[in-house]
């Protein structure tokens, strides 16, 4: 298995070929578990260092080093697949992949010169899709994610906070006064960085999954959530990683 083999064409990097679709049945399968950079790249470290420091100034120690640890290093797992489709060539990185020598599936694939690159595959026949890993939302998808979480942690969680803090310690006539109002602006200022500077990092999978999505023909590309059309059509005897690693759609 070549781990350096392309494996961010739909992010960022030149893209050889127009992403299609290629449909037809498995044949000569093999998949190999290895490790490759998807999210960051080393030009991403410092950015996410920053990210670490914000989340400790906030308080979040935890968070703080998960994340320090995730700039740390730039290797994750996921499953490399090569097969034929129809006499053609494909392979690539898909997070997790459920699919087996002789399944009829399509493939969102780009030319690459003397291959075709994996984005995705699904399977019609039950609505099995796997993906470039961490592709799972659509544009419009994401970002209301990203609205919902900005509406948690920096309109709803700091003001309660503070409000609870300043309620235990009697200090009731402090609601009305500017330190307490200065202390709420600071708080969601602080959470809105944060979330901004989280969203640029995941923004390109986004753009990712709505193209993987409008080449396959689902609908509404933009507003795909696979982690909500998975939950929606979770079946009796489905694995662990239905859901997390690869969906329904």
């Amino acid at each position: 298995m070549d781990t350096n083999a392309p494996c961010q064409i739909m992010l960022g990097q030149v893209v050889t070929g127009e992403l299609i679709k290629i449909s037809g049945t498995i044949r000569h399968y093999t998949c190999e578990r290895g490790e490759a950079s998807f999210v960051l790249t080393r030009r991403d470290k410092a950015r996410m260092g920053m990210v670490s420091v914000a989340l400790a100034v906030a308080g979040m120690g935890g968070q703080a080093i998960a994340t320090a640890s995730n700039a740390a290093s730039l290797q994750e797992e996921a499953d490399y697949v090569e097969f034929d489709l129809n006499g053609k060539e494909v392979k690539g990185w898909l997070w997790r992949s459920p699919f087996k020598e002789g399944d009829v599936v399509d493939a969102a694939v780009a030319w690459q010169g003397y291959y075709f690159e994996l984005v995705a595959l699904a399977k019609p026949s039950d609505r099995m899709i796997a993906l470039y890993p961490h592709c799972v939302r659509g544009r419009r998808a994401f970002y209301t994610l990203v609205f919902r979480w900005w509406i948690v942690f920096a309109g709803i969680f700091p003001p309660t906070c503070t409000s609870l803090i300043i309620w235990a310690s009697g200090f009731n006539d402090f609601f009305f006064e500017f330190p307490f109002w200065a202390t709420w602006a600071g708080f969601s200022a602080g959470w809105t960085f944060i979330i901004f500077m989280l969203m640029r990092q995941w923004m390109p999978f986004g753009k990712a999954s709505q193209r993987v999505f409008s080449v396959l023909g689902l609908k509404d590309p933009s507003g795909v959530d696979l982690k909500k059309t998975t939950k929606a059509q979770r079946k009796q005897g489905d694995p662990p990683e239905m859901g997390a690693f690869f969906f329904r759609y």
